[in-house]
């Protein structure tokens, strides 16, 4: 058994690990409102296909934007706008892989593979996923580059509603991928970096003749809106959801779970804030079924679980009970931004969600709110109009 992930910034996989194939990182262009939000890595070696006339170009390559007071610690100036390699990279006898942000060390029980920064497109550009960039980076060829395309900004912390301490106001922050089987920093600016690790699979045999593979497998998962995992599922680590700022039309375009102990990166002053604190967007009469108006502008906590013997996770919107053959982990609401500001990925919010702690929390940053389904290109029947929109969270077992 094994797991995949891919090494930003780099033409080489880490040591150990084999290269699926290698490439170029690529994306939608920084301009486009509209199209995919997610980096790709695109192969050196390509099949293509039939040449087309339409007009919805989307792929584009990736690029860095750096300055001399504007990059990580450690890196060249010279990489400024010089495209961005990448590698797939494929670990054996792995059970799970997790990118946690705010870390530059993997906890106890899982393997560091790479770590490096966090990075994103800038607040004034269109949102786009974050990616951990190796902290040895380097360009793909030595092309003087400047296409522009899909774009990586070094990011920073914000405190408010992300709480400081334990964080320090615009850090570059740390990231670490994982494998498992088992202060006042106001007015800092600091760079956020990342780490990837992975877990063990445990197996073993016995017999004369014959023998009998034992493999431990996992997988991982974030509940959000918990500061704890469900009944017989291993607690990685215990956070805070966080993100862009809705008001920031750039920028990275997924949620976080940041770590409530968290290794914070160097003083940095440039101007590209983006990891915000999470808080939930409810009231008396925008609120799901059961939930209090009270949470209105409350943080969000989050918790990372890894689940034993288990081959697969799926999160199943518009379902409050698991398909036969899945077992059930939590279930609950969907939310994600407001239609009015920019993209942001759904999270599915646990049904009994909780607020971070009693601070009166309306900081803004990164916000939740109820979703409703809307007929006419949405089938109704089986959908309802203007209804909740529930979500469960499954995983398969391994036999």
């Amino acid at each position: 058994k094994g797991v995949t992930y891919i090494r930003w910034g780099r033409k080489d996989c880490p040591a150990g690990a084999d290269i699926v194939y290698t490439g170029q990182v690529s994306g939608n262009d920084y301009r486009n409102t509209g199209d995919g939000v997610n980096n790709l890595c695109l192969p050196n070696n390509p099949e293509n296909g039939q040449h087309q006339s339409y007009t919805n170009d989307q792929v584009y390559g990736g690029e860095y934007r750096l300055t001399s007071s504007v990059k990580p610690s450690g890196w060249s100036e010279s990489l400024n706008q010089k495209e961005i390699p990448c590698s797939v990279c494929y670990q054996q006898r792995r059970s799970a892989v997790l990118m946690i942000p705010g870390r530059k060390t993997c906890y106890k029980g899982w393997n560091s593979e790479y770590h490096g920064y966090l990075m994103s497109d800038h607040k004034t550009h269109h949102r786009r996923d974050y990616a951990c960039v190796d902290i040895n980076a380097e360009p793909l060829d030595n092309l003087n580059g400047g296409a522009s395309g899909a774009l990586f900004y070094p990011l920073r912390t914000n405190c408010g509603s992300l709480r400081c301490p334990p964080y320090t106001d615009s850090n570059l922050r740390n990231i670490s991928f994982q494998f498992s089987h088992d202060k006042d920093g106001k007015n800092q600016d600091v760079f956020v970096v990342c780490d990837i690790c992975l877990s063990n699979c445990i197996a073993g045999f016995f017999g004369y003749s014959y023998f009998i593979l034992f493999i431990s497998l996992g997988v991982t998962y974030v509940r959000w809106g918990k500061k704890n995992c469900p009944k017989g599922a291993d607690t990685v680590y215990t956070g805070q959801a966080g993100g862009n700022y809705q008001a920031h039309k750039g920028g990275g375009v997924n949620y976080l779970c940041l770590p409530n102990d968290p290794e914070n990166g160097q003083h940095q002053s440039y101007d590209n804030a983006q990891g915000y604190g999470g808080e939930y967007e409810v009231s008396s009469t925008s609120k799901p079924s059961g939930w209090s108006g009270s949470m209105g502008s409350k943080e969000v906590p989050c918790s990372v679980c890894y689940r034993k013997q288990r081959s697969a996770v799926l999160m199943i919107p518009g379902r409050k009970t698991c398909y036969k053959g899945w077992n059930s982990e939590y279930n609950g609401y969907l939310m994600s931004d407001h239609n009015v500001y920019s993209k942001k990925d759904y999270a599915c919010e646990d049904k009994n969600a909780e607020q971070l702690d009693n601070k009166n929390g309306d900081e803004n940053g990164a916000l939740f709110y109820t979703l409703r389904t809307k007929c006419g290109s949405l089938r109704c029947p089986p959908y309802t109009n203007e209804a909740d929109v529930l979500c469960f969270v499954c995983t398969k077992s391994n036999v």
